[in-house]
């Protein structure tokens, strides 16, 4: 059981909620873009600040925000604080050592998936990747 308590060790201790990264980081700096549409309009841009997101809550358009690397939590924390995110489903999003899972919350549902990569040609090997999405 030592290899699980290196990885969570510094979780160890803290309340339900607290925002610690745990797992591989993926990639070196993070990255947010913002898919913005309805039936009219359609707006793909890449975002360099978290706020630039916020005033799409209130539109009635459809907004997928994506994240890739989730090892800055200040990102999570302002964009989960300003959507009204649970503190566990935040606490859950930067875990990317979850099992996959659905859980609802109400007003939308969180669910982590597992998707797999080929990392071989000849199809010998397999790269896991957790993907965790927020629906509401």
């Amino acid at each position: 059981m030592a290899f699980l308590m290196k990885s969570r060790a510094k979780k160890a201790g803290l309340p339900p909620g607290t925002l610690v990264h745990i797992g591989e980081r993926k990639v070196e700096k993070v990255r947010i873009s913002l898919i913005d549409y309805d039936e009219s309009q359609f707006v793909e841009r890449e975002i360099t600040n978290i706020e630039e997101c916020f005033p799409f809550k209130d539109k009635p358009t459809v907004t997928w925000v994506n994240i890739d690397g989730l090892h800055d939590v200040a990102i999570i924390e302002k964009l989960g604080k300003h959507f009204g995110l649970h503190p566990l489903l935040m606490e859950d999003l930067v875990n990317t050592e979850q099992r996959p899972k659905m859980e609802d919350y109400g007003d939308y549902i969180f669910f982590v998936l597992k998707m797999l990569h080929l990392v071989k040609e000849d199809n010998s090997a397999f790269e896991v990747e957790q993907v965790s999405l927020v629906l509401g």
